[in-house]
C-alpha cells in the first residue's frame, strides 16, 4: 500500500460539526459521576457480588469496604481472597474504582477503628498487595483507613506524625502503585517539607459548596498568617493544589450551600477552578435534585451539564482539509485534565476494504482544561483510487480503554469524515 506517492487527489467530506449539535451525554473512563458500593469482605457474601446493580451510564464506581470486624485482630486469609474477589468483580465490569477502604459507615470513627496504630498499619501491610494487584482499574484511593466513614476525622490518629506515618505506610504497601487522596490540602503537607516539592498526593473533598471552607477542608486564614500544615483559606489552598497537586484527580461530594446562593453560575465556577473530576450522582439530593430543575445552555439542565464536564472532555474542533494533510484542533472542555497517558491514531477505512493506520505521535494525557492542542496528519500515502472514511481511536495506554471524545459512541472509534476522490 505504502509503495510510492499518491496520484490521486481528495476532498474531505467532514462529519456534522459537532459544535452546533445538541448537548449528548459524555461517557469516556476515569471521570463523571459514581454511585457508591459498600462491602463488609468478612463476610463474604457471594450474592451481594454476583448481583451489582451496576450503573451502564457511569465509568466509575466508588468501593467503599468497611473492615470494622478486624479493628482489634488482622484480617484473615479468606477475607484478604474475598476482597480480591470484589475488586476483580468491578475490574471485570470495565469500571475505574474510587476505593475508600474504612472501620466505619456509620459516623462513629472513634468506637469502630483499632485502638492501636500498630493495627491499622498491620492491615494496610495486608491489604496493600491484595490492592496493587488492580492498580489499573484503581483511580485512586481515598484516605488512610481512618475516621468516620473513612473521612480522616472523628479519629484518635489526626496528630500529625499519625497522619504521614500511616500515608506512607499505605503507599509503600501499594508499592507506590495507586493514587492517594486525603481529606484536607494540609494533609499533604504533613508529607514534606515547605522547600521539596511533590505532587503524589491529591485530595479528596465531602463537603463541596457546603460553605467557605467547604466544612473545615480549607481554613480562613491567608498562608502568610499560617504554619505549614495549617489549612489555608481557599485562593492560597487553590495556589497550592494547582502547583503542588496536580496527579491526583479531585471529586467527592457536594453539600446543600449553608446561605442562599446564585446557583448555576457558582457551581460551574467553583467545579472548573477546584479542577473536579468525578462526584457522587445522588447526593446531596436536595441540592443535585435543585441542579436537574436549572436550565443552562440549550436546554441542557445544571445537573447534565455538569455531568458532562467533570474531569476532561476532549473535542474536535475546526476540522481543514488542504495540500493532502488534515488537520484539526483537540480542546479539553472539561473541568480537570486528562490524568491517564494515552495513545491516538488515524484509522483510514477504504471502500474497497483496505484499511491504514497512522499513529497521531502525540499523546493527549495531561491536557489541562481549556488547552488546545493541533494535529496535523500527512495522507500522501494513499496511493489506491479509494474513497476513505476517517475515524480518530484514542486509548489509555495503562489498560487500552477507549478514551472517548465529545460526539463519538463508548463501543467504537470517532467518525471524522470521508475522503473522496476527485
Amino acid at each position: 500500500m505504502f509503495l510510492k506517492k499518491s496520484e490521486y487527489k481528495y476532498k474531505l467530506r467532514p462529519a456534522l460539526n459537532r459544535e452546533n449539535t445538541q448537548p449528548q451525554p459524555y461517557y469516556s473512563p476515569g471521570r463523571g459521576w459514581y454511585h457508591i458500593y459498600t462491602f463488609c469482605p468478612g463476610k463474604k457474601d457471594v450474592e451481594q457480588l454476583k448481583w451489582l446493580p451496576l450503573e451502564e451510564q457511569e465509568s466509575l464506581v466508588l468501593l467503599r469496604l468497611d473492615m470494622g470486624q478486624f479493628r482489634e485482630k488482622e484480617i484473615d486469609r479468606d477475607t484478604l481472597l474475598f476482597t480480591e474477589m470484589i475488586l476483580k468483580r468491578f475490574q471485570n465490569a470495565k469500571k475505574d474504582i474510587i476505593l475508600r477502604i474504612c472501620y466505619d459507615t456509620n459516623g462513629n470513627g472513634l468506637a469502630s477503628e483499632p485502638s492501636t496504630l500498630m493495627r491499622v498499619m498491620e492491615h494496610m501491610n495486608q491489604l496493600g498487595p491484595v490492592v496493587s494487584t488492580y492498580a489499573k482499574s484503581i483511580l485512586v484511593s481515598q484516605g488512610i483507613f481512618i475516621g468516620s466513614w473513612g473521612e480522616m476525622h472523628s479519629s484518635k490518629f489526626m496528630h500529625p506524625k499519625q497522619i504521614q506515618k500511616l500515608t506512607e505506610t499505605w503507599r509503600q504497601a501499594t508499592s507506590g502503585m495507586i493514587r492517594i487522596a486525603l481529606r484536607k490540602p494540609a494533609f499533604t503537607r504533613m508529607m514534606y517539607a515547605p522547600e521539596e516539592k511533590t505532587d503524589v498526593y491529591g485530595l479528596y473533598n465531602d463537603a463541596m459548596l457546603a460553605n467557605d471552607t467547604d466544612m473545615g477542608t480549607f481554613g480562613t486564614a491567608s498562608r502568610e498568617e499560617s504554619g505549614w500544615t495549617d489549612a489555608w483559606c481557599m485562593e492560597d489552598e487553590l495556589h497550592y493544589m494547582h502547583k503542588q497537586m496536580t496527579q491526583v484527580p479531585l471529586g467527592g461530594e457536594v453539600l446543600s450551600p449553608q446561605v442562599e446562593r446564585n446557583i448555576s453560575s457558582e457551581v460551574i465556577s467553583y467545579l472548573r477552578k477546584m479542577q473536579v473530576s468525578y462526584l457522587n450522582s445522588i447526593y446531596d439530593p436536595r441540592f443535585l435534585d435543585m441542579w436537574k430543575e436549572i436550565k443552562v445552555e440549550d436546554g441542557e439542565s445544571l445537573y447534565d451539564y455538569v455531568g458532562n464536564h467533570l474531569g476532561y472532555r476532549l473535542e474536535v474542533k475546526r476540522m481543514v482539509w488542504k495540500k493532502r494533510q488534515l488537520m484539526f484542533v483537540v480542546e479539553n472542555t472539561g473541568f480537570a485534565p486528562l490524568y491517564d497517558r494515552c495513545k491516538a491514531r488515524i484509522i483510514a477505512k477504504g471502500t474497497d476494504g483496505d484499511v491504514a493506520y497512522m499513529d497521531i505521535g502525540m499523546d493527549f494525557g495531561n491536557m489541562l482544561p481549556d488547552e488546545q492542542r493541533d494535529v496535523v496528519m500527512d495522507f500522501s500515502c494513499l496511493v489506491k483510487d479509494s474513497a476513505y472514511e476517517l475515524y480518530l481511536e484514542t486509548r489509555r495506554r495503562k489498560d487500552n480503554a477507549r478514551i472517548c471524545f465529545v460526539g463519538q459512541q463508548k463501543d467504537r472509534e470517532l467518525y471524522l469524515g470521508r475522503l473522496d476522490t476527485v
